[in-house]
């Protein structure tokens, strides 16, 4: 190689030397491979001479991210070239004449490594991100036809690869971008204008450069001088091992988890293959294309397809090494073997590794080749005999991906500022938007997340699909600006979730100090559950104290023999408690509302104070519908009990009622009272039945004719089957008397009947019946009947109750009036007035 076969261009180091082209390129090596930005060391021989005298060193500060260019000739007498900027400069020692430095050139694209930073992707594809990543590198201009160019995106995958979220994660824009390009199977290189380079995004075989580089092989190392062609001195080939199929495993992120996303993809080559791959790294949605499938989702099977290529270009290889330059990564190479006419071998070339440095400059080095480059290569065909179906390329995933192994903090997303709500906005499925605290910028909008889950302690069963139950779980709807706590699954950043919500000085807990032993739920409208271990009372006055602690003086003292729990709402100050009340003597249980109050039970129902109330309706038992009261220490007043239609009481057993007071019974229907057993009623005062409707006599009177009668009469006696007695004054003192009749005993008068027993006293006259005594019982064992066709009064003291055909029926008592039935009451007239100091009808 001639001494300024290799050149150094850079504008910017010329502007610092007094004259044009007097530097030297003495070494210079370097790496450029598929999918990977090129990089060039190359040291540079400056004159003494072309330094300003008062500054003798070079200013190599003003060089960095400058242009340059490194120049060679290949061996048809072209140039091949890279350009680049500088991203190292350092001094590399000083001679008599020249002092050396090494300069590192890379692509534009390189300017990436050195920006780094955390970063979320909302609803953008691969070509998207892509876009936006190399303009923060300053390549902007796109592919357009005989125009300069600074990228261009062949590859037809990248439009398909549309994701809700992709997160990058404290790592550089350069390994960002590798690693997605690596997981979607795209691969790039770059192509050498005239002025700058252009990167070039592929997928395909068929969008890689065609043309092909022609290169001779001399297995004996022995040069043409005077070829035109690339020199070739080895080509070894290295194959191994590589899977027989390939199969990617994901668990869905929405669908039921009883649907297993697996998919299985045949290597290409299975002549050489030896078993199964599987992998659970790459997470997918969609099995395969289908009609239902999104078309912007790529699917399990491009995902295994992808991987059982990679698998297969690793196991390939072709090592060479080039004598003369002329070799470029990304560009199919015809390898004809010297002299023999054989046949062409064609590669893929993927690396090579440039070594050159100028005989003149290192005569040390006289034995060595001018240049060296070790390149490695793929089969272009399958089938390199039958050259029919390419070798698809794809390149290794070497970049590593980051794992947040740590929870993040974030916040839930505020749609509008200007008009906050109460809760945040969900999506359909219930997911959150959140702010996360680590990307670099907040965009506008909703575009600083995706929709996240929210991790639940319950959720549907996984069968629940299957069996088309109903949504189960628990869900506790978050708010705007609410802080969360936020996990990743598998650790990978495409895929966060929220796990906790977490409070802080602006949301803060529900729970504090103050009220420690409270298990709290409570939204924010203000309903509230509360589960107190401990019942917080008012703290007891203790003058002698002389204490200063705080929960000596101010808090309320714990009671840890008092748990309760309490349900509350605020519409109609509504409450449940249950346990300890703010009053020890009222423990038990509160159900209580300033709103209107209903319980319903469909089915039946029990109500029941052992001893005191049972209150049974409805239900398979024989003793239902059934209501009993006992009061103690009550002192005697009034009950009421008012039925219509139609009333029937079953007894099975023993029914006894006690009347201490005034009991008044109003039927409008028909009452049937039927015992099987024994029936017994106890008035102790009074007892009253008025009736309205007509009474009909069931038969007629009959006569009772006894065979055998006798009546004593001192020492008489009167034997026969009848007798009549008449006479005009009768007059008996005795004794004792009883009257016995099998029959019925009847006393008639047109003026007055008279009975009298000590104090008590009934007198029958005309158009008169008085019936009094210190006290008296009025006892049937059917109906009791009192019939007054103007009005009946019933009266206890100052307690009166009156009926009256014209006026209807008055209740008056200086006392409580209690009205009880065992059914319903009901009270039909066109007006009712009910009034008093107090009035309660519960």
């Amino acid at each position: 190689m001639a001494e300024h076969n290799t050149r150094f261009d850079c504008d910017a180091l010329q502007k610092l030397l007094t004259r044009k082209h007097t530097t030297t390129v003495t070494h210079w090596r370097g790496r450029e491979a598929v999918s990977q930005p090129y990089r060039f060391e190359i040291t540079l021989a400056v004159p003494h001479d072309e330094l300003d005298p008062q500054h003798p060193e070079l200013p190599i500060e003003l060089l960095l991210d400058q242009a340059a260019t490194l120049r060679t000739r290949k061996p048809d007498g072209q140039d091949m070239c890279w350009h680049g900027v500088i991203t190292e400069a350092a001094q590399a020692g000083s001679g008599e004449v020249h002092d050396y430095y090494t300069f590192v050139l890379e692509p534009r694209l390189a300017r990436l490594r050195y920006w780094q930073w955390s970063d979320v992707y909302v609803g953008k594809t691969l070509s998207e991100i892509i876009k936006q990543i190399i303009n923060e590198a300053g390549l902007a201009k796109e592919y357009s036809p005989n125009n300069a160019y600074d990228y261009w995106i062949k590859a037809i995958v990248p439009p398909k690869t549309k994701k809700e979220f992709v997160c990058q994660f404290e790592e550089s824009c350069l390994d960002f971008l590798m690693r997605l390009l690596e997981h979607y199977g795209v691969y790039f290189w770059f192509e050498q204008d005239q002025d700058q380079e252009a990167i070039v995004f592929a997928d395909n075989v068929d969008q890689q450069p065609q043309n092909i580089i022609e290169a001779v092989y001399y297995p004996k190392g022995e040069i043409d001088p005077d070829a035109r062609e690339i020199a070739l001195v080895r080509m070894d080939r290295q194959i191994r091992a590589h899977p027989k199929s390939v199969t990617l495993h994901a668990s869905p992120v929405y669908g039921n988890t009883t649907r297993k996303l697996v998919h299985t993809e045949d290597s290409p080559m299975p002549a050489d293959a030896v078993g199964p791959w599987h992998s659970y790294e790459d997470h997918f949605e969609i099995v395969d294309a289908t009609n239902a499938a999104p078309q912007d989702t790529v699917t399990a099977k491009k995902l295994a397809t992808w991987r059982a290529q990679e698998q297969l270009c690793d196991s390939l290889h072709m090592n060479g090494e080039a004598r003369t330059p002329g070799l470029a990564p990304g560009h199919f190479l015809a390898s004809h073997l010297y002299r023999r006419g054989a046949r062409a071998s064609d590669y893929y070339v993927v690396q090579i590794e440039h070594e050159g440095y100028n005989p003149r400059r290192h005569a040390s080095r006289s034995d060595e080749p001018p240049y060296r480059g070790r390149f490695v290569a793929v089969p272009r065909w399958q089938d390199p005999a039958e050259k029919k179906t390419p070798l698809q390329y794809r390149p290794p995933r070497v970049t590593p991906v980051p794992r947040i192994a740590r929870m993040v903090n974030g916040f839930v997303d505020i749609g509008d500022e200007k008009k906050p709500m109460r809760y945040a906005q969900m999506d359909e499925l219930g997911r959150y938007k959140v702010r996360f605290c680590f990307p670099r910028k907040l965009y506008t909008g909703t575009n600083n997340s995706a929709w996240l889950r929210m991790a639940t302690p319950y959720a549907g069963g996984a069968s629940s699909t299957d069996l088309k139950l109903k949504p189960a779980g628990q869900h506790f709807p978050l708010r705007e600006g609410t802080e969360v706590l936020i996990s990743f699954i598998n650790g990978d950043p495409d895929r966060p979730v929220i796990v906790a919500a977490l409070p802080n000085s602006e949301a803060p807990s529900v729970v504090t100090s103050k009220n420690a032993s409270e298990h709290l739920l409570q939204t924010p409208s203000g309903n509230v559950l509360a589960l107190r271990d401990n019942l917080l009372r008012p703290p007891a006055a203790n003058p002698e104290s002389k204490s200063t602690l705080p929960f000596n003086k101010d808090v309320p003292q714990l009671d840890a023999s008092n748990p309760s729990i309490r349900l509350y709402s605020p519409t109609a100050n509504s409450y449940l408690t249950l346990g300890a009340t703010k009053k020890e003597e009222n423990n038990g249980f509160e159900l209580k509302t300033d709103g209107r109050g209903e319980i319903v039970a469909q089915g039946s129902m029990l109500v029941e104070v052992p001893g005191h109330l049972r209150l049974a309706a409805g239900g398979g038992s024989l003793l239902n519908n059934f209501l009993s009261s006992r009061v103690q220490g009550m002192p005697p007043g009034m009950s009421l009990a008012t039925s219509g239609g139609m009333v029937m009481e079953h007894f099975l057993g023993a029914k006894f009622e006690f009347v201490e007071a005034i009991k008044f019974s109003h039927f409008f229907g028909a009452k049937v009272d039927l015992s099987e057993a024994l029936s017994f009623t106890s008035n102790i005062a009074a007892g009253f039945k008025f009736e309205a409707t007509k009474i009909k006599v069931l038969g007629n009177s009959k006569e009772v004719a006894y065979k055998d009668h006798t009546m004593l009469f001192g020492k008489a006696t009167y034997e026969g089957t009848s007798w009549d007695l008449s006479c005009v004054n009768r007059s008996e003192l005795l004794t004792t008397s009883k009257t016995k009749a099998l029959g019925s005993i009847s006393v008639d008068s047109d003026s007055k009947v008279s009975l009298q027993g000590g104090t008590s006293n009934m007198e029958l006259t005309l158009g008169r019946a008085t019936l009094s005594g210190d006290q008296t019982s009025v006892k049937a064992t059917t109906d009791t009947k009192v019939t007054g066709n103007v009005s009946a009064t019933l009266s206890s003291g100052r307690s009166k109750v009156e009926a009256s055909a014209i006026d209807g029926v008055w209740i008056d008592s200086p006392v409580e009036i209690d009205i009880t039935s065992r059914v319903d009451i009901s009270i039909d007239a066109p007006q009712v007035y009910i009034k008093g100091k107090r009035v309660n009808i519960a």
